[in-house]
């Protein structure tokens, strides 16, 4: 079934130059950020071709999400300015480098958090690409997706199902499959509880995962507009706690009362609200950080930590192979996306940033080329 829903097949392009039937322009419009907090805007870009090793995709849809504001703040290193924001991308490839092993002008793929792993560090050499001492990140190292055509590393590259619908799964490609690798790598068995704590894309893909994985799943919604929200979506959580109405507090002395949770997923960071849930787990748990990322620190005892077998975990990104993997379990189960979309064209890119910026949005903010 896969076979023909994937169009990602094994092909070897054995000339020195780079292999595409398709005439491209000269230069295409991207959005980009002009140094270290700057604002977005719209610019021009020259056309270069792939070299070895990279492949041209022409975006169809590229996602915003909070996770993007590090381009802007360059908190996670030195950055190249102008940068090409965006992480959540899927187009199609129309363009390969010189002796491309695996992908092909007409492939529908992806893009998400990691943007290449080198091969030769010890990480790379163990299989495990997003701890690549090399590693780069789409829209940070180099340009992402907010632009009408992208360079890609092909050993980044995701193979995305050729029948589904592009923006709704713009979505998928990075968050779905985030909370998807966290509990799969998870020490769980059914039935066993899973706290879940956070809002938007990220808290309510974590909590249809977690119902159909088969844990039993319980939500800290904000307020009950939100708790409303998660209870009208596909897969609703096992039980809902209102953090309004019994405060955090009352959420630590609730699941004290049960016995405590296996594991809670933080999917938003408060380093206030984090510090409480570490006392919402059992013996033995654990609390992972599925979050944006924070310069902020935590101040847990270690003695509390010691002495019921607590750890910390977190879960930054997957490498091509594990988004594939979600999005093949997503659709065995037939999972859709459970907020709404808000479309936006190139030419409203700063419209579209500043939605995405809002903690308070309930759309998922994808720019629609």
């Amino acid at each position: 079934m896969f076979s023909r829903l994937f169009t990602s097949t094994t092909h070897t392009t054995t000339s020195n130059k780079p292999s595409s039937a398709q005439e491209h322009p000269n230069e295409f419009r991207a959005a980009r950020i002009p140094q270290q907090g700057g604002e977005i805007e719209l610019q021009t870009v020259a056309w270069r071709d792939p070299v070895e090793g990279e492949v041209v995709v022409k975006v169809i849809a590229c996602g915003i999400s909070k996770c993007d504001m590090v381009t802007k703040d360059q908190s996670l290193g030195e950055i190249q300015y102008p940068r090409v924001p965006g992480h959540e991308l899927i187009g199609d490839i129309i363009m390969v480098g010189p002796n491309e092993q695996k992908w092909k002008e007409g492939d529908r793929v992806g893009g998400s958090w990691h943007g290449s792993h080198c091969g030769v560090c010890v990480w790379c050499r163990k299989g495990d690409f997003t701890a690549c001492e090399n590693q780069e990140i789409n829209g940070y190292h180099r340009d992402g997706g907010l632009a009408e055509y992208v360079i890609m590393c092909s050993n980044a590259v995701i193979a995305v199902p050729a029948d589904v619908d592009p923006v709704e799964e713009t979505a998928r490609i990075d968050s779905g499959a985030t909370v998807f690798n966290a509990l799969k790598n998870l020490d769980l068995q059914p039935g066993e509880t899973v706290l879940i704590d956070g809002v938007g894309g990220l808290a309510s893909a974590c909590s249809r995962l977690a119902r159909v994985m088969g844990y039993h799943s319980i939500c800290l919604a904000p307020n009950s507009s939100a708790a409303h929200q998660l209870m009208m979506s596909q897969h609703p959580p096992h039980e809902i706690l209102i953090k309004a109405q019994i405060g955090i507090v009352g959420v630590v002395e609730e699941m004290m009362r049960r016995g405590g949770a296996r594991a809670v997923l933080c999917t938003s960071f408060s380093v206030p609200d984090a510090e409480h849930l570490m006392k919402c787990l059992c013996p033995g748990g654990q609390m992972v950080l599925v979050t944006p990322h924070s310069t902020e620190s935590l101040s847990i005892p270690l003695k509390y930590l010691l002495l019921n077998r607590l750890s910390i975990v977190s879960y930054p990104c997957c490498s091509p192979a594990e988004v594939e993997e979600e999005l093949r379990f997503a659709l065995n189960q037939g999972l859709k996306l459970e907020e709404g979309v808000a479309r936006f064209n190139l030419d409203q890119i700063k419209e579209a940033w500043e939605a995405g910026m809002n903690e308070e949005g309930k759309e998922k903010v994808v720019v629609v080329m």
